[in-house]
């Protein structure tokens, strides 16, 4: 979800991702079951430590990544490979979708869990061209005070 403020702090607009789970954080816990990894922190930390070619994976639908994943797994691609893939089809999804590939008004703070991995907002930053504002609660944001936003530092 995007959701666009004035330079005054005033709420302008919201755009909402369309897709199924394929445009989500949840879309990135399905195929980590579906990997038989422990779950979402593994998915990140093997894409962190891929060193190999990406396999191309459709991020567009959680269906045909699926058949995507056995079909890498088939011709021998590592599992640091697919969940990298897997991250970086997430980035162009919701760049796609959110951003309709236009870069957004600056700045942007990333909230949500997807804020918290670190290889899909690496990807994310370099599809815009930006730098997102981060908090190290920033999966939170949505449960909590929108006042939170005024705390945020930049990003290391």
């Amino acid at each position: 979800m995007l959701i666009k403020f004035d330079n005054n702090g005033n709420y302008q607009s919201t755009k909402i991702n369309t897709s199924c789970a394929a445009g989500t954080g949840s879309f990135l816990d399905q195929q980590a079951d579906r990997l038989n990894l422990s779950g979402i922190e593994e998915l990140c930390d093997r894409a962190l430590n891929n060193s190999d070619a990406l396999p191309f994976i459709a991020s567009r639908c959680a269906v045909f990544s699926n058949t995507d994943i056995i079909h890498a797994q088939q011709k021998g691609f590592s599992v640091n490979a697919i969940c990298n893939s897997l991250c970086k089809g997430l980035a162009e999804n919701i760049n796609n979708t959110v951003f309709n590939r236009e870069p957004p008004s600056l700045p942007i703070i990333m909230t949500g869990g997807v804020s918290k991995n670190l290889v899909v907002r690496e990807y994310l930053e370099k599809l815009i061209k930006t730098t997102f504002l981060y908090n190290e609660n920033s999966q939170l944001f949505g449960a909590l005070e929108p006042g939170l936003c005024f705390s945020m530092k930049k990003k290391t």
